[in-house]
């Protein structure tokens, strides 16, 4: 694309009022999408439970220290379309944040083998609980 410089005395020229509209995205309707797939009464129920890397021994031999407090931590991220229900799992803060680096690092394959875990598995045995329950 080529540039021109800008002339002295010559004003830019303005997008019109219907152009600008057009390419408006507002924070409502995003906001409203994610809003739909939160289940606030599930996190609460999946933070019950105690973290899934508690009592986990790592392939490099170094246990998981549990800190802080149990967290509803996604298996697939909210923004790659995860839901909350049979996608959640316990973490306590330090698993959901500090191990969590490694496993944007690693990849999700890599991080449930370095510690010998199948969050997938987990985050389903939740949700059937949870209809079980919800269902009785």
């Amino acid at each position: 694309m080529k540039r021109t410089p800008l002339r002295a005395g010559k004003p830019l020229a303005r997008r019109t009022r219907l152009a600008r509209s057009a390419k408006r995205i507002t924070t409502r309707t995003v906001s409203q999408r994610f809003a739909k797939r939160r289940d606030p009464a599930y996190q609460a129920f999946v933070r019950g439970y105690p973290c899934a890397l508690a009592g986990r021994q790592a392939v490099d031999g170094r246990w998981h220290q549990c800190r802080g407090a149990v967290e509803f931590s996604h298996v697939k991220s909210r923004g790659a379309g995860g839901d909350d229900v049979g996608n959640g799992v316990p973490l306590c803060s330090g698993g959901h944040r500090w191990d969590a680096k490694a496993w944007h690092v690693m990849g999700p394959a890599s991080f449930q083998r370095f510690w010998r875990i199948d969050l997938e598995e987990i985050a389903a045995s939740l949700a059937t609980m949870w209809r079980e329950q919800e269902g009785a």
